[in-house]
């Protein structure tokens, strides 16, 4: 992968991240009835990568679930 490759990739995810929110956003500033449904809609955008964050790294979260129990 070149440096190139990795900014086009980084800026579709946040276009295509921060669209829907903005656009969502704009809906509720509005008072309109369907922002709610794009947001859950923009959700499904973040679910393959946070997916594949927990596959990657499954022990991220246990130093800090261990110290929540002990209190």
């Amino acid at each position: 992968m070149n440096p190139g490759s990795i900014h086009r990739a980084a800026a579709v995810f946040f276009v295509a991240h921060g669209l829907p929110h903005l656009v969502g956003a704009w809906g509720d500033w509005r008072a309109r009835a369907w922002p709610s449904w794009l947001g859950c809609s923009a959700v499904w955008i973040d679910l393959p990568f946070e997916a594949h964050a927990v596959a990657a790294h499954p022990d991220a979260c246990l130093p800090q679930c261990r110290r929540a129990t002990r209190s």
